[in-house]
């Protein structure tokens, strides 16, 4: 028995093209019609536009997404993204998107905005989101205090620049 175990990896090395032939089998492509794996099939073909570049999807001609839906969507993606959305309104009309509240800061703004042009079925989004002014934000008790009451640095503290 030994010998036969020898034997087979000895043909491996006599015979490297059997070898690597058994490493990838052959797919069988049937012969049946509207067998899946047969070229030139329905399952064949939509097999190859996988692998392709899509262009964007266009809906059938006069297909809009419910406003119910859209709302839906556009919440549970501003509720995942970076921005704390608690101050903010979310309303739909006719696949336009009208944004109401306040945020902290300008790009938390724009960010909301651009989540909300990216859900299918939105035609425009209306940005009436304010951002707080900055005497509302709350800031550390250091920032907060006026600037003549803030200790004023000696000559020791600043870098020391050479010269």
């Amino acid at each position: 028995m030994a010998q036969r175990d020898n034997d087979s990896q000895s043909q491996e090395q006599r015979f490297p093209v059997r070898a690597r032939r058994m490493e990838r089998p052959v797919q069988d492509q049937g012969t049946q019609r509207g067998e899946p794996g047969r070229p030139g099939s329905y399952d064949a073909k939509l097999d190859r536009m996988e692998g392709r570049q899509r262009s964007p999807v266009r809906p059938p001609r006069g297909y809009q997404r419910a406003d119910d839906r859209i709302r839906e969507d556009v919440c549970e993606r501003l509720m995942e993204g970076p921005v704390d959305v608690g101050d903010v309104e979310v309303t739909v009309s006719n696949g336009e998107v009208t944004l109401i509240g306040t945020v902290e800061e300008r790009w938390q703004k724009r960010a909301i905005e651009d989540i909300a042009c990216n859900v299918r079925g939105v035609h425009d989004v209306h940005n009436r989101v304010r951002v707080k002014p900055m005497q509302d934000r709350p800031m550390t008790q250091e920032a907060s205090r006026p600037r003549d009451e803030q200790p004023q640095g000696t000559r020791d503290d600043q870098p020391y620049m050479g010269g």
